[in-house]
């Protein structure tokens, strides 16, 4: 079984598809954003979320809706 680690911020979930240290994207200091506009289109990813030492390249979670079925047997 594969278990897929889900993101909460403001109100919000996020299925998270990858994390990558800060420093991969960065040379001196200075954030390469082609580098990491790159990597959220291998991903497939809605947003880039960022923590003190990653990025995490995340889907959007969208509200379920359901209505109940009712069977009768």
């Amino acid at each position: 079984m594969i278990l897929k680690e889900i993101y909460f911020s403001s109100g919000k979930a996020y299925l998270i598809l990858s994390k990558i240290p800060i420093y991969i994207f960065t040379k001196n200091d200075i954030l390469n954003r082609d580098k990491l506009n790159l990597y959220k289109e291998w991903y497939r990813a809605d947003h880039i979320l960022k923590t003190d030492s990653h990025f995490m390249f995340v889907e959007n979670i969208e509200d379920v809706e359901f209505e109940e079925m009712v069977l009768d047997y």
